[in-house]
C-alpha cells in the first residue's frame, strides 16, 4: 500500500483510480489528489510543482497504463523547479 511507502503526494487520474486516491487519503497523512483527466493534472503541477519542491519530496503519480501516465512523469521532469 502506497500510504506505507514514505509518499509524500498521490496524483491519480481517471475514474480506475478513484479507489486508490480514496484509501490514500483515509490510511495516510500526506496530500492525495484525484484528477478526471491529465490535462487537469498537467495544469495543477505547472501553477503548484514549485511549492513543493523546495523540499525533497516523493510523488506517485497513479493512473491505468491506458492514460499513459508516463506523459505526466515526462512533463513533471521537464518543469523549471527549484
Amino acid at each position: 500500500m502506497p500510504a506505507n511507502k514514505d509518499i509524500d503526494y498521490l496524483f491519480t487520474v481517471g475514474s480506475l483510480t478513484a479507489f486508490t486516491h480514496q484509501s490514500f487519503a483515509q490510511l495516510s497523512s500526506r496530500q492525495a489528489l484525484h484528477f478526471t483527466d491529465k490535462q487537469a493534472l498537467m495544469s495543477y503541477l505547472e501553477t503548484s510543482l514549485s511549492a513543493i519542491s523546495n523540499q525533497k519530496s516523493t510523488i506517485l503519480v497513479k493512473g491505468s497504463r491506458g492514460t499513459k501516465m508516463e506523459e505526466i512523469v515526462a512533463f513533471i521532469k521537464q518543469l523549471k523547479i527549484g
